[in-house]
């Protein structure tokens, strides 16, 4: 844990570390089925950017997905999926993205 927490701190400048752990909220605030506004107003990102993330969270290679199963406690299974527009994709274009 040190060494990786070494490696991006020296990979990075501050302000691309900031983002990425805004990105990282996006996915814990995702998870918890908060809708695509509730996030832009808390975290102060637009859409887009949610929309993005949401994108790599659910299609991409995994890498969210596996800090996700092992850091964030909270699962939702299909039957227990939030209904709301934005959290379930209908507006973003994705399938079921509580489905993890």
């Amino acid at each position: 844990m040190d060494e990786a927490k070494n490696f991006f701190r020296d990979l990075l400048t501050m302000p691309e570390l900031n983002e990425f752990a805004n990105r990282w909220q996006v996915v814990k605030l995702l998870i918890q089925g908060k809708s695509y506004t509730t996030i832009a107003e808390k975290l102060k990102v637009s859409t887009t950017t949610i929309t993005r993330v949401a994108q790599w969270f659910h299609h991409g290679m995994g890498g969210y997905q596996t800090l996700a199963d092992r850091l964030v406690p909270i699962k939702f299974k299909d039957s227990k999926a939030p209904t709301s527009g934005y959290a379930t994709g209908k507006y973003t274009g994705l399938k079921n993205p509580h489905v993890l």
